[in-house]
């Protein structure tokens, strides 16, 4: 089978340990690669038997994790916006919606933190795999200077198993670029960025209980919520602000980003996607100058707790889908 006969869908469950079947409630997304297996650990007798060599092995613990790569439409975006933080709130705006998703700071259940979700993979022309209370443990999104903005979802889930393939039918929708895209850092615009990776990790991990299963009984945290952000800036002769300063006195400012499609949806709202930090604080800074050409400012920098804004950060869609 060819790669380009793949297909990719997810679907929020209402419970977890129950698949969605209504394939109505699926998202298609269009994706370009993706690594998700299920892996079966294998465990060692290292009992001594007065022998040199390996000894039998056992089956341990099932589990189902991997990434799948894609370009973000407005109208699949939500979906890992919503499977990230746990949480959405949804308001009509015109005819568009406007999807806002904040970090929760609750449990979805005893044995999962997060929303679960279903997830189909159809590539080897026989079953599709079907991943249930799938969670989605990290997102990545970046945006490059003269290409499209790129997604990467790290999903974890509980269980696997075969069913027929089912055909997906996918939504009209056009992929963020980065000519859509503004930064705003301290209140002003900073047009210097040449590319910036947002990471949000849920720092999940799977938990095997002694309940006669092999699979994980529980995906729960392991860690604190995290938001990475790391990119290059051109660095002009004349700056609009000291970032240097910022690094090195730990100087804190709001982030955010916005991507803007240019057709609206309705009067005044158009296809959007923005992220916003409260609080962006630069934690690596390296300006080199190394050859004849510009030079150029890596750095790496990590969202801080707001107390005023009570979230580390918000993550908003504006599209024509109603809900998630």
């Amino acid at each position: 089978m060819f790669g380009a006969a793949a297909t990719f869908q997810i679907a929020r469950q209402n419970s977890g340990g129950t698949a969605t079947t209504n394939m109505t409630s699926f998202h298609p997304v269009p994706f370009f690669g993706e690594s998700i297996q299920t892996e079966i650990a294998e465990i060692g007798f290292d009992s001594m038997r007065g022998r040199f060599d390996e000894w039998e092995t056992r089956q341990g613990m099932i589990s189902v994790a991997g990434d799948v790569s894609f370009r973000p439409q407005p109208e699949v975006l939500p979906a890992f916006f919503y499977g990230l933080t746990g949480t959405i709130s949804s308001t009509a705006v015109g005819s568009a919606t406007r999807h806002i998703f904040m970090p929760t700071q609750d449990e979805f259940g005893p044995d999962l933190d997060l929303v679960p979700w279903t997830v189909e993979l159809f590539k080897d022309n026989q079953l599709a795999y079907q991943y249930m209370d799938g969670q989605i443990n990290r997102l990545a999104l970046e945006c490059r200077g003269g290409q499209l903005l790129q997604a990467t979802a790290n999903i974890m889930a509980r269980t696997s198993s075969g069913k027929a393939e089912t055909t997906p039918t996918y939504r009209t929708g056009t992929e963020w670029a980065w000519n859509q895209a503004s930064v705003s850092l301290g209140g002003q615009a900073y047009p210097n960025l040449e590319t910036v990776t947002f990471t949000f990790d849920n720092a999940l991990e799977f938990v095997p209980l002694l309940n006669g299963t092999q699979f994980a009984s529980r995906i729960k945290r392991g860690g604190f919520r995290t938001l990475r952000i790391a990119g290059t800036l051109d660095l002009p002769v004349t700056s609009g602000f000291g970032l240097w300063d910022d690094f090195r006195t730990g100087t804190q400012r709001q982030l955010i980003v916005t991507w803007t499609q240019g057709t609206a949806i309705s009067s005044g709202w158009f296809h959007t996607v923005q992220i916003d930090i409260p609080i962006f604080r630069f934690s690596r800074w390296q300006a080199a100058a190394g050859n004849p050409g510009r030079i150029t400012a890596a750095f790496d920098g990590r969202a801080v707790f707001s107390t005023g804004s009570n979230t580390l950060f918000q993550l908003s869609v504006v599209n024509s889908w109603v809900s998630y």
